[in-house]
């Protein structure tokens, strides 16, 4: 292989290392030879690549280099996140490990929410569609104030779907903070660099799409609010009586109500005076 087209390929000597398998193409060089030289048959490669998961690693490399020069890893990470949501949204599967080890852990944050599940595939060749197509539906549902996409572990041809260009684009694009848990510890997929936040475990996804211990929350409130009780009662027994001129202001207007209404009553317009009579005349009302 010449090395203007290996160098066209983009791969460095790393990528070829001992064990590494790869497809090469290219085709057949025949020299018939000469007087004084060998006849010689050769084949020359003109396109190279790894194959199985190395071939996939190094799509996903190359990929992964060509979204961050775009920069569509920064779009999510810039939204806020609701630190007590409402209602959440969440991609998996219907029958996987992933759902119920994230019900189990929301269920110990005491959280009382509404969840909103979208299931789809994540692992055959039409996953990718699927789940892209699952996310634009519940960013589409105004409750929903954050969505969550887990699935369990597993090779990168397992996770492959959570890797495609397209998904990773909408997840970028997204008015709503995605948190990615696919896989666990060791894997990385492409969606967890364009999501906003990148969880290892569905259970670590849950804690932090809420990161609120709701049952601590409660236990701390039901401590407060008797001294909270208490102080406002002792505020209202401790406020000093009214004195002087207030006192007496206070003790004049500790009437009855028919009392009060006769005194106002007596210094108005007298009954039947019309509006030729003159100013009022307070000659009828003596002071008690």
């Amino acid at each position: 292989m010449w090395r203007t087209d290996f160098e066209r390929l983009g791969l460095t000597a790393a990528d070829l290392r001992d064990g590494v398998e790869i497809v090469a193409a290219g085709g057949c060089d025949y020299y018939v030879g000469g007087p004084t030289a060998s006849p010689r048959f050769t084949f020359r490669v003109r396109d190279l690549r790894l194959a199985g998961e190395g071939d996939l690693l190094a799509r996903l490399d190359r990929l992964r280099r060509q979204l961050g020069e775009e920069g569509l890893f920064e779009p999510q990470k810039q939204l806020s996140r609701p630190r007590l949501p409402r209602s959440i949204g969440v991609v998996t599967s219907e029958g996987g490990a992933a759902r119920s080890d994230f019900l189990a852990a929301l269920e110990r944050r005491a959280w009382r929410g509404r969840i909103v599940w979208a299931y789809a595939p994540v692992q055959d060749r039409r996953a990718a569609g699927a789940i892209g197509l699952a996310i634009r539906e519940l960013a589409a549902v105004a409750s929903v104030e954050a969505i969550v996409v887990t699935r369990g572990g597993g090779s990168i041809a397992d996770l492959w779907a959570f890797c495609d260009e397209t998904l990773c684009r909408t997840v970028a694009m997204l008015p709503v903070p995605l948190i990615s848990a696919v896989g666990h510890e060791v894997d990385r997929t492409l969606i967890d660099d364009v999501a906003a936040v990148c969880c290892s475990t569905p259970t670590h996804a849950a804690e932090a799409v809420v990161p609120v211990d709701c049952a601590a929350a409660r236990r701390t409130l039901a401590r407060r609010q008797p001294r909270s009780v208490a102080r406002a009662r002792g505020g209202a027994r401790s406020r000093p009586a009214p004195r002087g001129a207030h006192a007496r202001r206070a003790s004049r207007w500790r009437v009855t109500g028919g009392t009060c209404t006769r005194r106002l009553a007596s210094c108005g317009r007298p009954r039947g005076a019309g509006s030729s009579a003159g100013p009022t005349s307070n000659s009828g009302w003596r002071p008690r």
